[in-house]
């Protein structure tokens, strides 16, 4: 049995007739006890029992679902039984994110072409018969042009569960530009017609908070700049983005030297007396603020433990932003979700723009701009 938690991962179920209740209702791990009903016309959950049983959890139910669930149960007993594959077709499945290059560089864009499958039970991982679908005719469309994909297929590194080779179909496409559309056709061995389409990301420019005339520091006035470096670009509706901050740096062990690099928190939160860091994740926003505090506890964590500071070397620091298309955006949130940790969704599909289909077929495009560090700032903590 699936049900969806507040992020739409699989939440584990424990049947109640496995502990000798009836077949039709189920109980959270987290103790919430619900009646499930599959709904063979949507093809989808719903969770018709109130409430009964909660341990350290509030649980959040919008007016609608609500009343949804009033209205399901006065038609529909906990008694009744569950059919969770109800319904199952073996409708292909297509997947393809293509990174936007930059000028002059090419692109191998790969799709992986499989089909939904059915088991005996509800668990998909006793399948053994590989759902890959070969022999297809694929082909994108980039101004005006056509690229027939490729069929590659090559020895799986895990055939503790399929012992056929791994498959996927490839191409090369010429520099993808800002705002290029790639179009996909794809046609099975069975005859299935599967279309598709994404725009690529465009150019992202950035502003910052605080300019620096001789490279990064904290050494900063703060009453003037404020505690924190924001990171500010260009909005775009219905696009997430992935803002991401690193340090570089190269640790010299005898004559060997070693580049490495630390990704630098928004902030440090203090719990039990320990600073935990907070990283970024997915947003909708256009701006990410970094507190100065987290740079310098970064650069001081980079050597913990080692007396020998003359051993590193800083080299800069590198603000990289991924910015999603539309589609992958949505898909992203489909499987993500809205809601907070204490939510359960009710009925939330999983987002597709794959016709005659499912799947995703989406675009990012990866933005990165580097920033020196002052060197008085890295002599203050005795690095090179």
């Amino acid at each position: 049995m699936r049900a969806y938690s507040a992020i739409n991962r699989p939440v584990l179920l424990v049947k109640k007739a496995d502990i000798g209740r009836t077949p039709a209702e189920y109980r959270f791990a987290s103790g919430i006890r619900v009646c499930v009903l599959w709904n063979e016309v949507g093809r989808t959950y719903g969770l018709l029992c109130p409430v009964a049983f909660v341990r350290g959890l509030r649980m959040k139910i919008t007016r609608t679902g609500l009343a949804a669930i009033m209205i399901l149960v006065t038609q529909v007993g906990c008694e009744e039984f569950v059919n969770p594959k109800a319904g199952t077709n073996a409708i292909p499945v297509l997947h393809c994110i293509i990174p936007t290059s930059g000028a002059g560089t090419d692109v191998k864009p790969e799709v992986v072409l499989t089909r939904v499958y059915d088991v005996d039970g509800v668990d998909p991982s006793v399948n053994r018969i590989d759902p890959s679908i070969l022999g297809a005719e694929i082909t994108l469309f980039h101004r005006g042009k056509s690229y027939r994909m490729n069929e590659r297929s090559y020895p799986r590194h895990d055939t503790s569960r399929y012992v056929t080779n791994q498959s996927h179909y490839w191409t090369i496409l010429p520099a993808l530009m800002p705002g290029d559309t790639v179009s996909l056709f794809a046609r099975t061995p069975q005859g299935e017609v599967l279309t598709t389409s994404t725009d690529m990301p465009q150019w992202q420019y950035f502003e910052t908070s605080i300019e620096f005339a001789a490279g990064f520091t904290t050494d900063l006035n703060r009453f003037i700049v404020g505690d924190s470096w924001t990171f500010t670009w260009n909005e775009e509706e219905n696009h997430i983005f992935f803002p991401r901050l690193r340090l570089w740096y190269r640790k010299y062990t005898d004559s060997v030297r070693t580049l490495y690099s630390r990704e630098v928190p928004l902030s440090y939160v203090v719990r039990n007396g320990v600073g935990i860091p907070v990283y970024p994740t997915y947003q909708w926003s256009n701006s990410a603020s970094y507190s100065l505090s987290s740079f310098d506890s970064v650069m001081t964590q980079i050597s913990a433990g080692d007396p020998d500071k003359l051993r590193y070397k800083i080299d800069y620091f590198t603000f990289t932003l991924e910015e999603c298309d539309r589609h992958l955006s949505r898909y992203y949130s489909s499987v993500r979700g809205y809601l907070d940790e204490y939510s359960v969704r009710l009925d939330e599909p999983v987002f597709t723009n794959v016709t005659g289909g499912i799947g995703i077929f989406g675009s990012y495009r990866s933005t990165s701009v580097e920033y020196l560090v002052d060197l008085a700032y890295v002599h203050s903590f005795g690095y090179q």
